[in-house]
């Protein structure tokens, strides 16, 4: 007997909050969930390739399968409180906003927990989301090293606001 389509968006929509809460934090796929969504589906795999909201809140990585959070969507958590970031100095404000690498010696601290390689949202210390990027450094390595590249920015929230 054939599932309804409503059902399916149901279970596609708290497979996508699942996801989201699992790589990037508890309160992100809840808060993305919530606005209306369109999920772009593969022809062959019917997995999900994109996730709209009239714009590109998500895009899904190729080669894993890792949900990407791009511009809109990270406008979105502007909002909320997150239990897992990368908190960076006043000093590297603009330079994050602008797509630029966060450097060892900018980030403050860490809120939860974090592994090397994997995609990280950036804040500020008043807890202004900056961009997202992916964690090069360990944090036990991070407060040991003076000099280098912590965090590559993949996506910048500058001149969007």
């Amino acid at each position: 007997m054939p599932m309804h389509s409503s059902y399916d968006n149901r279970i596609l929509l708290r497979k996508v909050a699942y996801l989201l809460d699992f790589m990037y934090g508890p309160p992100v796929g809840s808060t993305i969930v919530a606005h209306p969504l369109r999920i772009s589906l593969s022809s062959k795999t019917k997995r999900p390739k994109a996730v709209y909201s009239g714009d590109l809140l998500v895009a899904v990585r190729r080669k894993d399968g890792y949900f990407l959070l791009e511009r809109h969507g990270l406008n979105l958590l502007s909002k909320i409180k997150l239990s897992k970031a990368v908190v960076v100095d006043d000093v590297a404000k603009p330079f994050v906003m602008e797509g630029k690498d966060v450097f060892s010696h900018h980030i403050t601290h860490f809120i939860g927990r974090h592994y090397v390689g994997e995609d990280t949202i950036v804040t500020s210390t008043t807890g202004e989301v900056l961009g997202c990027g992916q964690l090069i450094l360990l944090p036990s390595e991070v407060k040991s090293f003076k000099r280098g590249v912590a965090v590559k920015i993949r996506v910048g929230l500058g001149g969007f606001k």
